[in-house]
């Protein structure tokens, strides 16, 4: 669902930082959410994704997302 100018920055921080890149998948074209919640631990330092894919035409819950850990 990520637009290409939103990984690739983030690959490159990776790759010089030793940082780990981890993916959310989707279900029927949409964030999975139980994905997402099982992902954010305490080890995560940052999130980064779209509000709104143009491609799918999905418009990610935001609020839902930042509120009590996703």
């Amino acid at each position: 669902m990520e637009h290409h100018s939103n990984i690739i920055p983030w690959q490159e921080a990776c790759r010089k930082t030793g940082a780990e890149l981890v993916y959310v998948y989707l279900k029927d074209g949409a964030l999975d959410m139980d994905d997402l919640r099982s992902k954010l631990t305490d080890k995560v330092k940052f999130v980064s994704l779209a509000h709104a894919s143009n491609v799918l035409g999905v418009v990610n819950p935001i609020k839902e997302i930042t509120q009590n850990g996703s």
